[in-house]
């Protein structure tokens, strides 16, 4: 049996952001985050439960630019970009 990994937009507010957002989620669930710089260094890899459809991220410590975010599960993926002032 072939699983088909479903692939969606991830919803950030606010974005652009000073380091501390939130993740908008269809439904509540434990996922794994990443988090990437634009030349592809993975900046954060850790396991998250969202709590009422949502993950709060503080990346206070990062330098200012876009990242790439990426948020798996068992059958989805979702993926994203970030501006970080």
């Amino acid at each position: 049996q072939i699983e088909e990994r479903l692939e969606k937009k991830l919803m950030f507010y606010p974005n652009p952001s000073d380091g501390s957002f939130n993740i908008g989620l269809e439904k509540d669930g434990e996922y794994q985050l990443k988090i990437f710089d634009l030349i592809g260094r993975e900046i954060i890899n850790q396991n998250v439960i969202s709590h009422n459809k949502r993950i709060d991220v503080s990346l206070l410590n990062l330098v200012s630019g876009m990242y790439y975010v990426k948020l798996i599960n068992d059958n989805e993926h979702f993926e994203g970009k970030i501006e970080i002032l």
